[in-house]
């Protein structure tokens, strides 16, 4: 891991992006774009080759905002990671190489959120956003922001536990 990096990351507030192998503009873009609509700053890197959740797990732990966002092409995966996770099991994981580039989005705008405790964005809360690959010509609209309503506290909570309770299985 480059230096200047890790020394960046841990003093500044922003949000390290590190890609894995080849990873399309359009993906790191698309992430980026989550980031910023949540007014989050970020950080990429690029590694030639390792273990994505290894890596974005190890970035979060060094990040002074305790979060990292990793795609790696060889695992094929998009995640968002938080220091206190264990290694292997990422807060979101998306497949790579779809065409809607919402998906990253609402992956770096949920990174933004987790950051600043705002409510997070599932795929249901966005149903009448267009993804921006297939609209490119119009700016994305931002995510709709969700109060925190009982049930979501609960899909929370029961989705961390569930992560937990894998891990120590």
């Amino acid at each position: 891991m480059d230096r200047e990096f890790v020394e960046l990351i841990s003093q500044k507030p922003l949000v390290p992006v590190v890609m894995v192998g080849r990873i399309e503009r359009s993906v790191v873009e698309a992430l980026l774009w989550g980031l910023e609509e949540e007014g989050i700053p970020a950080l990429e890197t690029s590694l030639a080759t390792g273990n994505i959740q290894q890596h974005t797990w190890e970035i979060a732990r060094q990040s002074r905002l305790n979060v990292a966002i990793g795609a790696g092409h060889g695992e094929q995966q998009v995640i968002l990671h938080h220091r206190d996770l264990p290694t292997a099991e990422p807060l979101f994981t998306e497949l790579l190489g779809g065409q809607d580039m919402l998906i990253y989005r609402r992956l770096g705008a949920n990174a933004a959120r987790l950051i600043k405790g705002n409510p997070l964005v599932f795929p249901e809360d966005d149903v009448d956003v267009e993804p921006q690959v297939q609209k490119q010509e119009q700016t994305p609209a931002a995510p709709r922001r969700i109060e925190p309503t009982e049930e979501l506290v609960t899909r929370i909570i029961m989705e961390i536990v569930r992560q937990v309770l894998a891990a120590r299985k």
